[in-house]
This record gives C-alpha cells, sequence and structure tokens, in this order.
C-alpha cells in the first residue's frame, strides 16, 4: 500500500499570511507550483492555492487593485493535512469528501 510520504511534492513554498496575494502570485508561477502554504509565527494556518488566486482575481477587477490585498484575506481556511506515513487511499478520499486539491503534508509539526 503507497503511503503519502512515497509520493509527495518536496519542494514547498510558503508565505506568511501577511504577504500580498501578488507575491503569493509570483512564487507560484516562477516556481510552477499549484498552491503555497501560509504560515504564521510558524504554524501552518492556511493554503493558497490556483482557485484562491482565480477568486481574488476576479474580486480584483471589480472592486481595484489585488497588488495591497493580503493572501490570509483571501486563502483557504479550509485546511485538510496529511501525515507522511498515511495511507494514498485514506487521504484521497478526505481530499474527494471535501473537495480539497492541495494538502500540506506535516510531520511533528513541521511542514514537508
Amino acid at each position: 500500500m503507497k503511503r503519502v510520504r512515497d509520493l509527495m511534492i518536496t519542494d514547498v513554498i510558503t508565505v506568511d499570511a501577511e504577504s500580498s496575494v501578488s507575491l503569493a502570485a509570483k512564487l507560484m508561477k516562477d516556481h510552477q507550483i499549484g498552491a503555497v502554504i501560509i504560515l504564521e509565527e510558524d504554524k501552518i494556518v492556511g493554503i493558497f492555492s490556483e482557485r484562491d488566486l482565480v477568486n481574488r482575481l476576479f474580486s480584483a477587477i471589480e472592486g481595484g487593485s489585488w497588488g495591497s490585498i493580503q493572501v490570509k484575506e483571501v486563502m483557504s481556511k479550509d485546511l485538510l493535512t496529511a501525515s507522511p506515513n498515511q495511507s494514498c487511499v485514506d487521504l484521497i478520499n478526505s481530499m474527494n469528501e471535501r473537495a480539497i486539491r492541495h494538502v500540506p503534508v506535516v510531520e511533528e509539526e513541521q511542514t514537508t
């Protein structure tokens, strides 16, 4: 049985919750990743995903500039985390139940 550890991506980008949406978008583009993990006082508090970016873009078009908006204002807060030892089947089932696409893997209070 495959474990999360066997399949996980180890190139993880993190930003502070106070960072701008434009910084998160630039990091996603530069590193060709679909999500950025949000840290606040070294704890995972959310994830900023492609969906959050698209939603923010549409709001910015209607209401003005997006450069000054902080990640914490628009990040996904419904956060599911996984253990590296968790079975992939269990994780996929949890992701499908909650319609989540990106999951930080946490081991001993750290992002891996």
